[in-house]
C-alpha cells in the first residue's frame, strides 16, 4: 500500500467510527440500545478497530521495512561512490605526485641530484620508512647502493650484490618486480644483505627494476618496518617511478658524457694550439740551421731534407688522439715516419724492406714531436747513405719499454759507419740535430754501433 492511500485510510476511518457510534445510539434496532446489544456492538467494533489497526501498522511496517532497505542500498551504494571518489582523488593525487616528480627529475642534470630525488620521493609516495636505489657496475656487473634515505645504519649502504643474489639481485636476473611481506622471516641467500635488512628492522620490502632502451640500469627498493603487504597499486605506482628515474638517470648520465666530452675538446684545442705554435717554431729553427749550416748537398736534396722533418712533425698531428690529447702511439708515428720516409727519400734503385717491431706504446706530446723528427733523421740517413750502390736492404725500427724507460732502435744492413765516426764531431746537420732532440728534449741518451750494418739506439725516460 502507497503512503497516499494510507493517508487517505487514516483520515476516513475515524469519520466511519463516529457514525457507526452514532447509529447504534439512534438506530432502528431497538436490541441494539440495550446494554447487551451494545456491549455486543462495541465488541465488534473494537474487534474492527484491532484489525484495522493491524492492518495499518503491518502496513506502516512493511513500508518502514521498504525505505530501511532502500536506505541501506543508498548507504551502501553512497559508501561505494565515498570509496570511488576517494580513489579517484588519491590517483588523481598520485597522478600530480609524478608529474612533479617526473619533472623534478628530468630538471635535474646533476646524476647524485637526481639520483637523491628518486630515493626520497618515493619513500614519500609509498609511504615508506626507507628507500635505497642500486645501479649497476658496468664493470663488475654488481649492484652497488648509489642513493639512500631512511636508513639507520651504514650496513645497507655498503653493500655490493650480485647478480641473483638477494632482494635486489633477483630483480636485477629477472627484470620483474618481486615483493616480500617479511624479509626478516625469510631466506634470500644473501647473509650480508640480511644482516643489514635485520639491523635496519626493515620487513615488507618492494624492489621493481630500472629499465631503459631494455636494459636494467638497477633496483629501486621501498621498505617498511613493519609486517604490511604492498599492494598492486603500490607495484604499478613504483614501476611508473622507477621507469620515469631510469629516463632522470639517462639524461644525467649523457649530460655528464657531453660536459667530459666538451672538457675533452676544450682541452684539445687548447693542446693542438700549444703544439702548433711550437711546431712551427720548431720548423723555422730547423729551416734556420740548414741555411746557416749550408752544407755539401744541392739545394734540391737539402730541401728534400726539410720537406721530411715538416712530414715528420705532421705524422704527431694526423695521431692526435680525441680520447687524451696529451698523448700519442709511438708505434701508429713510427710507422707513419717510415712511409713517408720511403715514399720521399727512398732510392728508386734500391729494394728496401722495412718494418717497425713492438707494442703500442703511448708517449706525451712534447716526446712525440722530438722522437718523429729523431726517427726521421734516422732513417733518413740510413736510405741515403746505407744504401748506397746497393739493389736490396733492410731496415728495422724496434721498440720497447721497461721500468720506465723507452728504447728505439732503428738498424739497417748497409755500409754501416765510417771508420773513427764521432756523433759528437759529425758535420752532418741530421744527426747533430738528432743528438740535440735526444739530450734536450728527450733528457735520453743515443748509441751508435756498426757492426753488419749501422744500428741507432735511442734510450729515454718516460713522461
Amino acid at each position: 500500500m502507497s503512503l497516499r492511500r494510507l493517508r487517505w485510510l487514516a483520515i476516513v476511518s475515524p469519520v466511519l467510527f463516529v457514525l457507526a457510534l452514532d447509529l447504534v445510539r439512534h438506530g432502528p434496532l431497538a436490541w441494539l440500545r440495550d446494554w447487551p446489544g451494545l456491549l455486543a456492538t462495541t465488541a465488534l467494533l473494537a474487534a474492527g478497530a484491532a484489525v484495522f489497526s493491524q492492518f495499518v501498522f503491518t502496513a506502516v511496517a512493511q513500508r518502514e521495512r521498504t525505505i530501511l532497505e532502500r536506505n541501506r542500498e543508498l548507504s551502501v551504494l553512497n559508501a561505494a561512490n565515498a570509496r570511488l571518489l576517494a580513489e579517484m582523488r588519491r590517483r588523481e593525487r598520485e597522478a600530480q605526485a609524478l608529474a612533479t616528480i617526473g619533472g623534478e627529475i628530468s630538471a635535474r642534470l646533476d646524476l647524485d641530484e637526481t639520483l637523491q630525488s628518486v630515493v626520497e620521493r618515493a619513500r614519500e609516495l609509498l609511504e615508506s620508512d626507507a628507500a635505497v636505489l642500486s645501479l649497476v657496475d658496468e664493470r663488475t656487473g654488481e649492484l652497488f647502493v648509489a642513493a639512500h634515505t631512511g636508513l639507520r645504519t651504514d650496513q645497507l649502504a655498503a653493500l655490493r650484490l650480485e647478480r641473483n643474489v638477494g632482494l635486489a639481485g633477483r630483480v636485477l636476473a629477472s627484470g620483474q618486480p618481486v615483493e616480500i611481506d617479511d624479509y626478516v622471516a625469510g631466506d634470500l641467500g644473501a647473509p650480508q644483505a640480511d644482516a643489514a635488512a635485520r639491523a635496519e628492522g626493515l620487513r615488507a620490502h618492494l624492489a621493481v627494476p630500472l629499465r631503459a632502451a631494455g636494459d636494467v640500469l638497477g633496483v629501486l627498493t621501498v621498505a617498511r618496518r613493519s609486517v604490511e603487504r604492498f599492494t598492486e597499486r603500490d607495484v604499478e605506482l613504483l614501476l611508473r617511478l622507477a621507469n620515469q628515474a631510469a629516463i632522470g638517470i639517462q639524461n644525467a648520465r649523457l649530460y655528464a658524457a657531453v660536459a667530459d666530452r666538451a672538457t675533452a675538446l676544450a682541452a684539445m684545442i687548447q693542446e693542438m694550439h700549444h703544439r702548433i705554435k711550437n711546431n712551427l717554431q720548431t720548423v723555422a729553427d730547423l729551416l734556420s740551421l740548414e741555411a746557416l749550416e749550408g752544407g755539401t748537398l744541392p739545394a734540391e736534396g737539402r730541401l728534400r731534407e726539410s720537406i721530411a722533418r715538416v712530414k715528420a712533425i705532421a705524422a704527431v698531428h694526423e695521431l692526435l688522439s680525441a680520447d687524451n690529447v696529451g698523448e700519442t702511439d709511438l708505434r701508429r708515428l713510427a710507422e707513419a715516419v717510415l712511409g713517408g720516409a720511403l715514399r720521399t727519400m727512398g732510392a728508386p734503385t734500391c729494394s728496401v724492406e722495412a718494418a717497425v717491431h713492438g707494442p703500442a706504446i703511448m708517449v706525451s706530446s712534447k716526446q712525440a714531436t722530438a722522437l718523429a723528427l729523431v726517427l726521421n733523421e734516422l732513417i733518413n740517413n740510413a736510405l741515403a747513405h746505407g744504401f748506397a750502390a746497393r739493389s736490396a736492404g733492410a731496415l728495422d725500427v724496434e721498440l720497447a719499454a721497461s721500468d720506465g724507460t723507452l728504447e728505439v732502435r732503428v738498424a739497417d744492413d748497409g755500409a754501416g759507419l765510417p771508420p773513427g765516426f764521432d756523433l759528437a764531431t759529425s758535420a752532418h746537420l741530421g744527426l747533430r740535430i738528432v743528438g740535440t732532440l735526444v739530450s734536450k728534449d728527450l733528457g735520453g741518451g743515443i748509441e751508435l754501433r756498426s757492426s753488419a750494418g749501422c744500428e741507432a739506439i735511442v734510450r729515454f725516460p718516460r713522461q
